[in-house]
């Protein structure tokens, strides 16, 4: 079975939100580090016989915001509106790509933060959830204003 690297996928994604303004020049290469790190966990998953390499590299990118804590906030919805465009992932992929890769982390200390924000956000699946005995987003030391982690919704 031959399968296609995201990699290249993960690059065009990381030029793009550059150039969209959705990531920093100061972000760049520790983002570029850490999403390429996601990028080779995906292996130790099957995410790379089911899903297309564009949206994993598109799922990696939003794991690496969410990891780094770059999302942009609520209030600057063109902000949002572009990193999603920019991604260009539907919500049901990006939530099944999120869930696969949470089973990975779910021992790791330093991952505790990034789980509670994807579930928060309500990008894992309920099942995965309840495997890592949350039965909803645990509560947070810095919450966000109501709604600020939500996807917006296209106009």
């Amino acid at each position: 079975v031959e399968v296609e690297n995201p990699m290249l996928h993960f690059i065009e994604r990381v030029k793009q939100l550059k150039a969209c303004k959705a990531l920093d020049e100061a972000d760049e290469q520790q983002f570029s580090q850490l999403g390429i790190n996601f990028i080779g966990d995906s292996y130790r998953t099957s995410l790379c016989l089911q899903q297309a390499p564009q949206k994993i590299a598109s799922a990696m990118a939003f794991i690496t915001i969410i990891y780094m804590r770059k999302l942009p906030p609520k209030s600057d919805k063109a902000r949002l509106n572009r990193m999603f465009a920019t991604l260009s992932i539907s919500e049901r992929s990006l939530n099944s790509i999120c869930s696969e890769m949470v089973s990975l982390y779910a021992e790791n200390a330093r991952c505790q933060t990034l789980i509670r924000d994807l579930a928060h956000m309500g990008h894992l699946h309920p099942e995965v959830l309840r495997e890592l005995g949350l039965a909803g987003p645990a509560p947070r030391a810095r919450s966000p204003a109501p709604g600020e982690l939500k996807r917006p919704r296209p106009p």
